[in-house]
Order: structure tokens, then sequence, then C-alpha cells
């Protein structure tokens, strides 16, 4: 036996007839074999032989997060002219995902509770039946921070933070990282590497910022959220006398106190004939008799924050 024109590279044929070896070039051949037997007599026959090498791209997947449409396009190298068959030629893709056979574009949004990861086989076949397969792992996000609520316990200017834990919350795998990824937190607070924001603010604000957590599988979440830290003070430090059965009036104020306020009394009652303007602040009237009167007086401000002043007022 012999061969009529070039075999592809890395290929021989021995003198019984055997073709064989390691192609190192991929493409359509055509060659010719030559027989000649005992007694001299020949026979030719040509021969095509398709080398195959297609290669599927790309090697891995981006994520695609529960509810966001996404796509990607695989792509095929070293094929022959002429439409591609595509397919999942071994187990599933997640629900709400598809693989279009003729483009190979794996398009679609992934249904609530398809978090996490999943593995399958991806192959495809040219028009000379050479074909190649690739196996991916394509994460799924659906991951969201906890809490969910915006707004944050307030904290008080001097005084520990009681603390504030987030969480990392659905589909999450492995160690999460934390970060304030816009805005910053209140002066004198941190936020650890456990997500967890702590401190002692230094000064009355109120401040937004966004919390971003990352999981080992590269699923992200991001949420504002809003602290207020109170500072209100009452003034002034002290009341002045009272005459008896003449009108009094005396203005008690709240500084970094974001209106409307509201005003009461604790702990005890006021003279008689005396009140505390509920919505002002003003302590009016006419005390019928001397006494003298202790009692707290406090005011809440629209965020919720509060302070409280003990007052002594004597009536003469």
């Amino acid at each position: 036996f012999s061969s009529l024109y070039t075999l592809p590279t890395g290929m021989s044929l021995n003198a019984t007839g055997h073709l064989s070896g390691t192609p190192t070039v991929a493409g359509t051949f055509v060659f010719g074999v030559s027989a000649i037997d005992a007694n001299g007599c020949t026979l030719s026959q040509n021969y095509t032989l398709v080398v195959c090498n297609v290669q599927i791209t790309p090697a891995s997947l981006a994520n695609f997060i529960v509810g966001t449409s996404s796509s990607v396009a695989l792509n095929a190298s070293n094929v022959a002219p002429g439409a591609l068959v595509w397919s999942v030629s071994s187990g599933n893709l997640p629900l709400g995902l598809s693989l279009e056979a003729s483009t190979g574009v794996l398009s679609g949004t992934p249904d609530a509770g398809t978090g996490g990861v999943v593995t399958f086989d991806v192959s495809v076949t040219d028009t000379n039946d050479c074909s190649a397969t690739i196996s991916y792992s394509l994460v799924v996000c659906e991951v969201s921070l906890s809490p969910t609520n915006a707004a944050l316990p307030n904290g008080l200017a001097g005084s520990v933070f009681g603390g504030q834990q987030f969480s990392l919350v659905g589909a999450a795998v492995g160690t999460v990282t934390w970060s304030v990824s816009a805005g910053s937190v209140p002066n004198g607070m941190s936020l650890n590497g456990t997500g967890y924001l702590l401190g002692t603010p230094s000064a009355g604000s109120t401040t937004t910022f966004e919390v971003t957590a990352v999981d080992s599988n590269g699923c992200s979440a991001s949420q504002n959220y809003t602290i207020v830290v109170c500072d209100v003070q009452l003034s002034p430090s002290s009341l002045p006398v009272a005459t008896a059965t003449v009108a009094y009036s005396q203005s008690i104020s709240a500084t970094s106190a974001l209106s409307p306020l509201s005003w009461s009394v604790l702990y005890a009652s006021l003279p008689s004939g005396m009140t505390l303007n509920d919505t002002t602040g003003e302590l009016a009237g006419t005390a019928m008799s001397a006494s003298v009167t202790s009692f707290g007086v406090q005011v809440v401000d629209s965020n919720s924050c509060s302070a409280i002043r003990n007052y002594t007022l004597a009536v003469c």
C-alpha cells in the first residue's frame, strides 16, 4: 500500500494498509491510496479525511442573577462552513434559561428559587459532524441584605451605639466580604469585617450610606441605609422664679431637633394654674399660691430623638 498526495501532518499509511497517527492540523484532507498485489495488479482509491479540532469558548460563564435578564454567546472555532447545532448534552439549565440551538446563545431570566451552582455540559456539532463538549458550572445569584428596612435604630451622640448586624441572606456561599460602597457611616462608627456596625458617634447627624456584601461566588447585594444620631439639648438649664397670682411665661427650647416637636411633663405635675404647651414648649399660666415644684420636661422630635431635663420651679 502507498499513499497518493499528502496525508494530514502527523499521520502515515503503512505497508499493510493501516492509516494511523495523531493529526496536528484540523481541516479536510483529500488523498489517494494505491494497492499493488503480488501479480502487479493495482487499485487506487481517493479518500476524504476530516480532522476535527472544534473548540468552545468561553471557558467559564459569568454569574446570572435571579430575576435579571442576561445572555452570553457561546462560540465554536475550527468548524466547517455552515450551520452549527448546539445542545445541552448533560445536566439541566436553571429554570428560566435556554440555549438557542442554532446560535449558541445562553439567555433568560433565572426563576426565583434557582440560586446556587448548576453544572451542565454543552455540545456543538458542525456540518462535517465534528463536535466538541464543554462542562460549565453556572453560578445563579439569589442573595439580599438584611435588615430590609432602610431606617436603622437611632444612635446617641457620645454614647456607644447598640450595634447593628447586617446579613447576606439567600443562596450565599462561603466567606462574605463587607464594605460601605457609597456615602459614609457617622463619625466614630465603622462597619467591621463581619457586617457589624458599631462605635460611638461623636455628633448629631442624619447619615445615608450604602452597604454591599459579596460572597465567595461573587454574588453581591447592596442596600442604602439611614441612621439618625440624636443630640437634642434642652434650654434653659433652670427656670426663673414665678410670683403667685402673676402671669408667668417661659419658653423651653430644643437644639439639634427636627420639627415638629412633641413636649410633655414627666414625673410630677406642674404648679396649679400652669401648663406646658405640647407643641411649642412654652411653660405658662398663673400660679395661685406659693410652692416649690420639681418635674421633668421631655421633647421628642420627628426622628424620634428625645431629651429630658429636670426643672424646679419656685413660686413666691
